[in-house]
């Protein structure tokens, strides 16, 4: 069953809210995989074919209905590179995790930029997990290329 938690504990330049959904399959508090997912107005309204993010926010739903976890919805534009884009904030993160008593993590990401950004908030994280989905298109590809030049792990 899926669970929705809101919390307005940041302020970003795109509104106030931040969606944490977490899928609890045990009843149990073991949530322990979080993906950080940022709003990205080319694939989820544009339905852009260069971007990866809404086959990533698909694989991460997948993967916590099927492990549990949960999926972190931050109100602000990702464009692919994440905590390296000045302006970006992760403090709602920190702060839903301290809400629903999460101790510790694994994050789902390729970015390690995002995982060091969280461990510096305070979060105990114990690893990642990938998030790797497939190209479907060139202009994807060469999306890709770019986020791996950027440090991003495939």
């Amino acid at each position: 069953r899926y669970r929705l938690y809101s919390t307005d504990t940041i302020t970003t330049e795109a509104g106030l809210h931040t969606l944490a959904v977490y899928h609890d399959r045990t009843g149990s508090s073991i949530r322990d995989v979080i993906r950080v997912q940022e709003s990205c107005i080319a694939s989820e309204i544009f339905g852009s074919q260069g971007c990866d993010c809404q086959l990533q926010v698909a694989h991460a739903k997948e993967y916590i209905a099927k492990h549990g976890g949960i999926l972190i919805y931050l109100n602000q534009e990702g464009r692919g590179l994440g905590p390296s884009i000045p302006g970006h904030r992760y403090e709602a993160v920190r702060d839903i995790l301290k809400s629903l008593e999460v101790k510790s993590v694994r994050v789902m990401t390729n970015n390690p930029h995002k995982e060091e950004t969280i461990k510096k908030l305070g979060v105990k994280v114990n690893g990642t997990v990938p998030c790797v989905v497939e190209a479907k298109s060139e202009e994807m590809k060469k999306h890709l290329a770019k986020k791996a030049d950027c440090g991003h792990k495939f």
